[in-house]
């Protein structure tokens, strides 16, 4: 009870000096290691952890896309699904037109465009959510495990070295794994990462070297320790997307099947994705799509 007290205790004390613009420092005992403690800390909390079997995710997301033709645009986001099964990601406009409804699962990834009529598909989910234009550099099924605090399939559980980062925390860099670094914050929590990029060649042929993706985590809480509310993803010629998360619920039990399906209209066009690329549909207004769908 105690030992429960006093944790509580250090964990709102951590969320009033990070609001007060201060980055808050474990008390350790004399010669302890503050790198060692924030790693066993993370460990502990991020890398092994019993994932939930679905969750639900309301937010937003606004992208600014790649130089030379920049712009930023909002748009409303529903994740949904199981983490070890079918997820959907259904996308809307500011204004609550449907853009894009998207089921990702061991078939690869489909995307439904309901103002075009017309259905993408990819063996690939990650090059499939490339070619819709989405700016994530993995699947939707790590994307899910990130919402929920599990960076069991991202991040290596060993890390080659360390070296403090001035006023934030502590850089630990790895050889195994997807992400390449990762920086903590003296507490143990994820501040961000980065990891190789791995895309189609640009429209001119030319191959892409040497590039990376960064994701930074912002707006952890008292009330859901470990968890944050912004991610913000980072690539290459300034395109940028940050991800806010409204509402998140972690659910007890897998969604039911049906849920999670994605019926295609009759007439609908099926094109494939290894072929071409997909209308952007981060970059879409919705226009000229029709209102309304169905919100789990």
């Amino acid at each position: 009870m105690k030992r429960s007290l006093a944790l509580l205790c250090v964990v709102l004390l951590a969320a009033l000096l990070t609001q007060a613009g201060c980055t808050p420092k474990p008390v350790l005992d004399p010669g302890a290691d503050p790198a060692a403690w924030a790693w066993q800390e993370f460990r502990t909390a991020h890398l092994g952890v019993k994932a939930p079997p679905a969750l639900l995710v309301r937010g937003s997301f606004t992208y600014t896309s790649p130089k030379p033709r920049s712009k930023t645009n909002r748009t409303v986001m529903y994740f949904f699904g199981d983490l070890n099964g079918p997820l959907r990601l259904d996308v809307q406009s500011g204004v609550g037109t449907s853009l894009a409804f998207i089921r990702e699962s061991g078939e690869g990834l489909l995307a439904f465009y309901p103002d075009r009529r017309t259905a993408y598909k990819h063996w690939d989910p990650v090059v499939g959510a490339q070619r819709l234009g989405l700016p994530f550099p993995f699947s939707l099924a790590d994307l899910a495990r990130l919402v929920c605090g599990d960076f069991g399939t991202l991040v290596s559980a060993v890390h080659d070295s360390v070296r403090p980062v001035n006023s934030t925390g502590f850089e630990y860099r790895f050889s195994k794994g997807r992400v390449t670094s990762l920086v903590l914050d003296y507490m143990g929590n994820p501040v961000s990462m980065t990891g190789p990029l791995t895309r189609p060649p640009r429209e001119d042929g030319t191959r892409r070297e040497g590039e990376t993706w960064t994701i930074s985590f912002n707006g952890y809480s008292a009330e859901a320790p470990g968890l944050c509310t912004m991610l913000t993803v980072d690539l290459p010629e300034e395109e940028n997307g940050v991800l806010r998360i409204k509402s998140r619920e972690l659910k007890l039990e897998p969604w039911p099947a049906d849920a999670l399906n994605l019926a295609l209209p009759d007439g609908t066009e099926v094109r494939r994705l290894d072929r071409e690329e997909a209308p952007h549909v981060l970059e879409m207004d919705g226009s000229e799509a029709p209102a309304g769908g169905a919100r789990p």
